[in-house]
């Protein structure tokens, strides 16, 4: 790992598996940077150090993830004092995004191997056979449109992380959301899925969960 102290702020290069990343780290005191300008410069004029090659190059940068942050935990009302701001910086279509928390080593080489356009035309290209059989879930059409419309959010406005469905009690919104989440796992899109779950009564959140158990011994029982 190389290691230099610049003004106020330190660059980190440090390969992780065949893994480089750029970190710019603000005083405690200091808004942080949400262009992550520093970083992009750390990025575009880093030296090998100790034996280190670099794994690539992106435009006029040698270090593919760069982050920025002041060690202030995250809170989603100050996103621009807190957090870690990260930046995959090799596809131009990317922006700046707040993070919770650092990614893991092997967090790093999945994400560094995860081709999400490649993963945007699986999605697409994914039938829903599975989901409408009855041997499979079993989804009526209007919950085919709803998972229809989380994916083409998810493709075509990347930078909104987040997505709600309304749906009335009855109408299967826990069996909408395995379908979902079954098919961004299956093609690749996401290694993890989160969803919560509003319900307005006991009986539907006890209905929730043994849905979620029903499929315990099939592959859902690894999305959650």
């Amino acid at each position: 790992m190389g290691l230099k102290d610049v003004e106020d702020s330190v660059y980190e290069q440090q390969k992780i598996n065949w893994k480089e990343k750029a970190i710019q780290n603000k005083k405690y005191a200091t808004d942080i940077s949400t262009d992550l300008h520093q970083s992009k410069i750390y990025s575009q004029t880093v030296n090998k150090v100790d034996g280190t090659e670099f794994i690539g190059k992106w435009n006029t940068y040698h270090v593919p993830f760069l982050f920025s942050t002041n060690g202030r935990n995250y809170l989603e009302q100050i996103k621009t004092k807190s957090g870690i701001w990260f930046l995959d910086i090799r596809n131009d279509r990317n922006r700046p995004d707040a993070l919770r928390g650092w990614f893991s080593p092997e967090g790093l080489v999945d994400l560094y191997n995860r081709n999400i356009e490649e993963a945007n035309a699986k999605l697409m290209d994914y039938d829903y056979d599975y989901l409408q059989s009855k041997s499979g879930l079993g989804l009526r059409y209007y919950q085919i449109d709803a998972i229809k419309a989380v994916e083409n959010k998810i493709i075509n406005n990347p930078e909104d992380k987040r997505a709600l469905l309304v749906m009335a009690t009855g109408t299967g919104k826990t069996r909408t959301v395995i379908g979902l989440v079954y098919r961004l796992i299956q093609s690749n899109r996401f290694k993890r899925v989160f969803s919560s779950f509003l319900s307005s009564s006991v009986v539907s959140s006890s209905s929730s969960s043994k849905n979620h158990s029903s499929h315990s011994s099939s592959s859902y029982s690894k999305l959650w």
